[in-house]
């Protein structure tokens, strides 16, 4: 997989709750293996019409202490079926970017997100940690991800990493 993403920015601010981006607490009852009801759900919270505006492979950028509060599925599995390629945060929850990481979905942090705009095109290599704003050309240098993280990535998520790496389980061959 490539580990340099390219896609629309989709921008918020500071202290995006997950409990209330995903309306958890009204939409306790989605089944988590309902990719369309998840996609519709997705950050709603802080953005109503979002499911409608955001497209498959848009980047997902947000400032300080993003998916904070209760870490519930719904959250992060929402954000994959809506189809967003990558995340970039000047902070986030650690537990979120764990379980985004694990479920396929790139991660990055950085120290500011201040030169990205709504709808700004935007190059993120995950193997370098530099995010590029293709509109202005400005670089800002975010962390690297460890190889094993990118690995992880790479094959999708951690249950195909441990499939590559143990086997398969449902296949005794």
């Amino acid at each position: 997989m490539e580990t340099i993403i390219r896609g629309k920015a989709r921008k918020f601010g500071d202290n995006i709750n997950a409990d209330e981006a995903c309306r958890w607490y009204e939409n306790v009852h989605v089944d988590l293996r309902d990719i369309e009801a998840l996609a519709a759900i997705c950050m709603v919270g802080y953005d109503p019409d979002f499911p409608r505006k955001a497209q498959r492979g848009d980047i997902l950028v947000a400032g300080k202490n993003f998916a904070s509060g209760h870490m519930h599925a719904h959250f992060y599995l929402s954000i994959k079926a809506i189809g967003i390629s990558a995340i970039v945060a000047e902070s986030m929850n650690r537990r979120f970017y764990r379980e985004a990481i694990n479920n396929g979905i790139f991660a990055l942090i950085c120290p500011s997100t201040a030169a990205i705009q709504e709808s700004d095109k935007i190059e993120v290599n995950f193997r370098t940690g530099i995010i590029r704003v293709v509109n202005s050309g400005q670089q800002i240098r975010g962390e690297i991800l460890s190889p094993i993280l990118l690995e992880i990535l790479e094959l999708g998520g951690l249950e195909n990493y441990l499939r590559a790496r143990c086997g398969d389980p449902e296949n005794n061959d």
